[in-house]
């Protein structure tokens, strides 16, 4: 055709298509190329519309070089599809996370002085730390105490005086060797609710089962068994083998009940 001017009618360009249309008259019977016969080398285009108002230039070579690009990277295609229509399905909670960035955003000007006032209390923690901490060693003071000696107070006539630090012998151990005094307990070392025990142990009694005297100050409380002597103190004239006193403090006073055992130990 080349060289040749030659008139076609509209419907010529049917001619030289792959595929016949059956409502064009000899439509398909020349085509440009086929499978048995391709167009050989690069075909070249340049796209434009009607009014020329843009031009690109392209050809067969690139539309390949993108399609085996596309095919290279079509294993991934399923793992990006399923990304974006889990995105799709959570994208009605946007609004929600950023619901709670504006609230976080329009209190951050707070921060700092949350921050400032923190600081400012921080010289304190001590102070609450050592409160917790010594109500912990109270309590495991009160439960895991170990029993000690009453000691002898020299500085009394007659040396037959004891004193008592309930802080540190809340369970108390003396053996009697005479007569006795035990003084009211040393001052600030008895806590309201507290529990002490006094265990007295005498033998070799100077009269049969008849021990020496034992005589407490008025702090000391105890049950009908026990008179008050001129009323300065309470009397016990009858130790035999131990005797165990158990008191529970109420304000300034220890009340107490006793539990005898006879005998020699």
């Amino acid at each position: 055709m080349a060289g040749n001017f030659t008139f076609h009618n509209k419907f010529h360009r049917a001619n030289h298509h792959t595929l016949s249309s059956f409502d064009i008259v000899d439509s398909g019977l020349d085509p440009i190329a086929s499978k048995a016969y391709p167009f050989l080398g690069v075909f070249y285009n340049r796209l434009t519309d009607q009014s020329r108002s843009f031009n690109i230039d392209t050809n067969s070579l690139e539309w390949w070089s993108a399609f085996t690009t596309m095919v290279a990277y079509s294993g991934i295609w399923m793992p990006t599809l399923t990304l974006y229509t889990t995105v799709s399905t959570l994208s009605d909670s946007w609004n929600l996370g950023y619901s709670g960035y504006t609230t976080l955003k329009s209190n951050s000007a707070s921060y700092d002085s949350v921050y400032a006032t923190v600081c400012s209390f921080s010289a304190d923690w001590g102070s609450p730390f050592l409160m917790f901490t010594n109500k912990v060693q109270e309590y495991t003071h009160a439960k895991t105490f170990s029993g000690r000696e009453l000691v002898l107070n020299t500085n009394f006539v007659g040396n037959s005086t004891y004193e008592w630090n309930l802080d540190e012998q809340q369970v108390a151990f003396l053996t009697v060797k005479k007569n006795i005094l035990i003084k009211n307990p040393i001052p600030g070392t008895m806590i309201t609710g507290g529990l002490y025990t006094l265990v007295i142990k005498q033998n070799n009694l100077p009269v049969a089962n008849v021990g020496y005297d034992v005589q407490f100050e008025p702090a000391y409380r105890f049950n009908e068994r026990f008179t008050e002597a001129a009323g300065l103190n309470i009397v016990n004239k009858a130790l035999s083998g131990i005797t165990v006193y158990n008191f529970v403090a109420v304000g300034d006073f220890l009340f107490g009940d006793v539990t005898y055992l006879s005998g020699n130990y």
